[in-house]
């Protein structure tokens, strides 16, 4: 970067922070100042350059040029470490895997769908209560008395054949 470009540009420091180095024309470093997470404007840098100085980004950083609406930013040395589980790696599924999904899919699926049942049963229920029987109410005082069937009425009897013949 040069001296005439810092007043359109804005440093983007990463999560680590970033370092801004001037360089002379010969290579050698003159100063360098270190920048916390965040936008920062390159602006006050421009009285502490020469001429023919320029700046250079160490670390996670990028001057974005606030003029242009697109950007693409370089992802740095530090960008892949997330903190995330470092032994991930995205695979496919094997079929093991994919026939447990299947499982699990149609099992909450058949549960859901009892579920469904027993509360629409609930709902029947509640909406249509049983009919009244005629019942009797007991109270505490009263006993009850065996109920014995009535005798069937006996039917006539046949006569006995010997009967008939000794009546003749």
């Amino acid at each position: 970067m040069k001296k005439n470009d810092l007043g359109r540009l804005r440093l983007l420091a990463g999560l680590k922070g970033c370092e801004i180095e001037c360089i002379d024309c010969d290579g050698v470093v003159r100063w360098s100042v270190g920048y916390l997470p965040g936008v920062h404007y390159l602006d006050p840098l421009g009285p502490f350059m020469g001429p023919r100085d320029e700046l250079r980004i160490n670390g996670a950083g990028y001057a974005l040029d606030r003029q242009s609406r697109v950007a693409a930013q370089s992802y740095g040395e530090m960008a892949v470490q997330s903190g995330a589980n470092p032994d991930f790696c995205p695979q496919r599924m094997d079929e093991a895997e994919r026939r447990m999904r299947n499982l699990l899919y149609a099992v909450n699926k058949k549960e859901k769908r009892l579920q469904r049942q027993l509360e629409h049963a609930e709902r029947l229920a509640k909406a249509s209560p049983a009919p009244a029987s005629d019942v009797s109410v007991i109270d505490e005082g009263d006993t009850l008395e065996p109920v014995t069937p009535a005798p069937e009425p006996a039917a006539p009897a046949a006569p006995d054949d010997a009967a008939q013949g000794a009546a003749e």
